[in-house]
């Protein structure tokens, strides 16, 4: 609704799958980070079903769009 190329990044980290995993941003600006967890995490966690993680900094967003007026 807002009309944003945002881009998504591979990236690595130790709490997801590997090559599962990626930032999210809007003209360089970081968003958030998206993936599937990593078993490990799961287990430490007592969690029995695969599951997917998606984080997104909103006030980024809000700060990106006022900044274009």
């Amino acid at each position: 609704m807002l009309n944003l190329k945002f881009e998504i990044h591979e990236t690595d980290s130790k709490n997801f799958i590997e090559g599962r995993a990626a930032k999210i941003k809007l003209k360089g600006i970081y968003l958030g980070d998206m993936g599937e967890l990593n078993p490990s995490l799961l287990h430490s966690w007592h969690l029995k079903m695969p599951s997917s993680y998606l984080e997104i900094d909103l006030e980024n967003i809000f700060r990106f769009l006022t900044d274009q007026k």
